[in-house]
């Protein structure tokens, strides 16, 4: 073989196995790349000022000034984590300012999933304040907010890659800081479920309730370090941008209130750890202070303002920043990494229940709609939760992705309310007309709940004021979907009714009934329940006011009832949205014990139409005996605030009753904040009816026409209203009610 052919095979051999060995070698003809430095973002906690941290993400992306490590405090948490788990500063920004943070922050239910039981509860119970009875101690629930809507969200927007549970694996490595409530140390939250640490990083105590995170309560990071410096340095990060959200102490005008006494305790708790951590900061460091005098801490509705600010903030500091830049191809690179992949939603190959409740499985089972070795639906999902929370047995129904040797699937955790399943709740109503006609009630209504498998429900009233009554129900449903039940129910109730001739009082008569029913139901959905039920009573009143010669009377009932309600409003005190509609049949028979036979049918239908702040509530109620003659006792009656406002309640008594009524009212707050108002309402009504003894009186000239101008309040406990109205013919009065006037 020649040298030439030799040279010729040796020579590549030599060349290959020495860039083998020796890979750093750097040939003329090759470019250095300089190593950029590990850069670590710090988002600092603030409440809804954090929202100024979308607007900075922004910035360093139109800078292509990529991010290596990410540790956020409180709503820093929420933006950074959604950020490093691959959501866009343009998508983060658009889920802040579509949120109805009002839903968010009440928490609440929606009514069109809350179970119909808990609707009808509703109109007794107005008040939004819940307690609960155990081992002989009144527990009250651990936050104002469970949390409960906010998880969901979280839940939705991190899902492409929550089932990461090594936060080093997210596209961005991400901490989360917590504060343990019992021990009251920092928690850095570098693995598990990823909406689980936002949603701990952000509760704050007394707001929202803490996150059970590894058997320890976790609560609002912010007491221990909100603006989180050390911890990105201990990630390696060589240079931090930090981005300062924090609010300024309030000044004296603000602390006349619980409100703002507590907030001003959390500020200076969180003062000192910051003023620490900003000294670390080296002249290498970039420190980005939004300006955020007009957006306070609950003020979530200015979402878009605090991000504008954001972004002005890192506009200002852009020399800075600039030298962070890398090139656009580099900078592409990080993007494809960080950014969540665009591809269908996984196929789910297991569902397991996670249940700490007293809810049979087979209930929370048959609420669930993840068919198996198929894609997940999201928004099916989300209904399935909603309705299983509408149930009002859980703090909070959540849900984890997981993934198992390659095939996903979920986790369902249903929460118990650590305050039931024995509940407490409060009604208050009282009226004045400012001309001596005023009355009060107070309501405790005592439930125990899940008493056995299928769900049954023992269901007490005591009431003491105008009206007392003392009544208990048993309500035990037929299958695990609470589709059929039966309701056995005794009561007492004493009232005092006034009786008018014209427009004079002339006595005032106090009844005692004793009553006791049995009622068999079937609930169609959420909105529909029909119930069909026997009754008996016993009725005995005399005059409390009035002439020596009145009348005492001793009256036996024995009836059959049936009822037939849909409800769909989204709120019962002021609805803006759905319907409400009832049909009720009373049929006295002597057969079943009646002193007097007759028919009583009433129908009353509402629906409110919203345009953006304004509602008109249209409403329709009508009466009829069906052509058998009621008893004294059991005539229709109109008069009241908006039922012919400006004439005391009762005034008028006849054998048929109509009542057209249109409620306009336009809602001038929308609340951020956990007040004791969650909406105020200006507005007015406009009333036409009356009542007849018979058909042939029915005429539109008999009618009355009648009004109101009026104040009102959703407050926590129970609608407020001041108003004042006024009825063809000279009446009119004036209203201070506390209470559900319909």
């Amino acid at each position: 073989m020649s040298a030439f052919v030799i040279r010729m095979l040796v020579v590549p051999v030599l060349w290959v196995l020495l860039i083998g060995a020796s890979p750093n070698i750097a040939f003329p003809d090759t470019v250095t790349i300089h190593e950029h430095p590990k850069i670590g973002l710090v988002l600092g906690g603030g409440g809804a000022r954090g929202a100024a941290h979308v607007g900075v993400l922004k910035v360093l992306e139109a800078n292509h000034i990529p991010i290596d490590y990410i540790v956020g405090t409180s709503m820093g948490a929420i933006i950074g984590g959604l950020y490093a788990a691959g959501l866009s500063p343009e998508t983060i920004e658009a889920q802040l300012q579509t949120i109805d943070w009002t839903a968010v922050l009440r928490d609440k239910p929606s009514r069109s999933e809350m179970a119909f039981p808990l609707k009808w509860m509703e109109y007794d119970f107005p008040v939004k304040l819940e307690a609960g009875y155990r081992q002989g101690r009144i527990l009250f629930p651990r936050g104002l907010i469970a949390g409960q809507q906010l998880g969901i969200i979280l839940e939705t927007l991190a899902f492409p890659r929550s089932h990461i549970k090594d936060f080093d694996q997210l596209p961005i490595p991400f901490r989360a800081v917590a504060t343990d409530m019992e021990t009251g140390e920092m928690v850095v939250l570098d693995h598990g479920n990823l909406p689980a640490a936002m949603r701990a990083s952000v509760s704050v105590p007394g707001a929202f309730a803490p996150e059970e995170i590894d058997g320890r309560l976790l609560v609002d990071g912010g007491l221990v370090n909100e603006v989180p410096i050390d911890v990105a340095r201990q990630l390696g990060a060589d240079i931090l941008i930090v981005v300062n959200v924090g609010a300024p102490l309030i000044e004296r005008s603000g602390l006349a209130s619980l409100v703002g006494t507590s907030a001003q305790v959390l500020r200076i708790m969180t003062r000192k750890n910051t003023a620490e951590q900003l000294a670390s900061l080296s002249p290498k460091d970039i420190l980005i202070t939004p300006d955020l005098q007009l957006v306070g801490s609950t003020e979530f509705v200015k979402a878009r303002e605090a991000i504008h600010s954001g972004e002005m903030a890192a506009y200002s500091m852009l020399p800075a920043l600039q030298q962070l830049s890398i090139s656009e191809i580099d900078y592409r690179a990080f993007l494809d990494r960080q950014r969540a992949p665009s591809q269908p939603p996984p196929v789910m190959y297991f569902v397991h229940l996670h249940n700490a409740s007293p809810v049979a499985d087979e209930i929370i089972n048959r609420q669930l709609h993840i068919p198996l070795n198929q894609p997940l639906d999201l928004d099916v999902l989300q209904q399935d939760l909603n309705r299983l929370y509408g149930m009002g047995d859980f703090e909070r129904v959540t849900f984890v992705h997981d993934e198992t040797h390659g095939r996903h699937g979920l986790q369902i955790n249903a929460q118990r309310k650590p305050w039931g399943p024995h509940y407490l709740r409060l009604a208050l109503d009282a009226s004045d007309d400012f001309s001596g006609g005023s009355t009060y009630n107070v309501m405790l209504g005592i439930t125990s709940t899940r008493l056995n498998p299928l769900g049954a429900e023992w269901r007490n009233k005591i009431q003491t004021g105008a009206t007392r009554l003392i009544s208990t129900e048993f309500y035990q449903p037929f299958d695990y979907n609470s589709r059929y039940f039966i309701s056995p129910r005794i009561a007492i109730e004493n009232k005092i009714s006034d009786v008018y001739e014209d427009d004079h009082r002339i006595a005032q008569y106090q009844a005692t009934s004793y009553s006791s029913g049995l009622d068999w139901g079937v609930v169609f959905d959420n909105s529909t329940e029909l119930r069909i039920g026997m009754l008996r009573d016993r009725i005995e009143a005399g005059p409390r006011v009035g002439a020596a010669d009145l009348p005492q009377y001793d009256i036996e009932q024995g009836a059959i009832l049936t009822r037939l309600t849909y409800d769909r409003l989204d709120n019962i005190n002021f609805p803006r949205h759905g319907a409400f509609a009832r049909l009720e049949w009373f049929g006295a028979r002597d057969g079943l014990g009646a002193d007097v036979s007759y028919d009583k049918l009433t129908t009353e239908i509402n629906k409110p139409v919203t345009y953006t702040h304004y509602t008109v509530l249209s409403s329709l109620r009508i009466g009829s005996s069906l052509g058998s003659p009621l008893p004294f006792y059991d005539e229709f009656s109109l008069g009241g605030f908006l039922s012919l406002s400006g004439m005391q309640r009762g005034q008028l008594t006849g054998q048929r009753m109509a009542l057209g009524r249109m409620m306009f009212y336009r809602q001038t707050r929308n609340p951020s904040s956990i007040r004791f108002a969650e909406a105020f309402y200006l507005g007015g009504s406009l009333e036409l009816g009356g009542v007849w003894e018979n058909n042939s009186e029915l005429t539109l000239q008999t009618m009355n026409l009648a009004g109101s101008l009026l104040a009102g309040a959703d407050t926590v406990i129970g609608p407020l209203y001041l108003a004042y109205g006024y009825t063809q013919g000279g009446h009119h009065a004036a209203y201070l009610y506390l209470g559900r006037v319909f």
